[in-house]
């Protein structure tokens, strides 16, 4: 994937993967950063099981690293 699109009841924006500064999970949610006050937020309770959870957090960190984010973003965190 080349591209993170985020969707609501109210519209959509399509962005690169270059866009995203840094990822970060909690018990609760994974946040996708596309700046220090700007973030999609994804809640655990979407998710089927925590392994799909664990799984979406790993995949986006990979789609992240492939774009080359990652080399000027922060490291990736857990909140």
């Amino acid at each position: 994937e080349e591209q993170i699109t985020s969707r609501s009841s109210v519209g959509s924006a399509t962005l690169s993967w270059a866009a995203v500064e840094r990822i970060a999970k909690t018990e609760t949610h994974i946040f996708v950063y596309l700046s220090p006050i700007s973030a999609i937020m994804l809640p655990r309770r979407i998710f089927p099981s925590d392994a799909a959870y664990e799984e979406c957090d790993t995949t986006l960190r990979q789609y992240q690293q492939r774009a080359g984010s990652a080399a000027t973003a922060p490291e990736p965190t857990t909140v």
